[in-house]
């Protein structure tokens, strides 16, 4: 679970990078993180 958690905050962080993410981008934030 400890690992999930920290996918999703550095995904966030990702994400809040982009003002406004759109599908693609957001894709490509979570896969660069995975």
């Amino acid at each position: 679970m400890e690992k999930v958690k920290e996918y999703y905050k550095q995904a966030k962080v990702e994400l809040d990078k982009v003002i406004f993410p759109t599908k693609d981008q957001t894709k490509t934030a979570y896969i660069s993180v995975v």
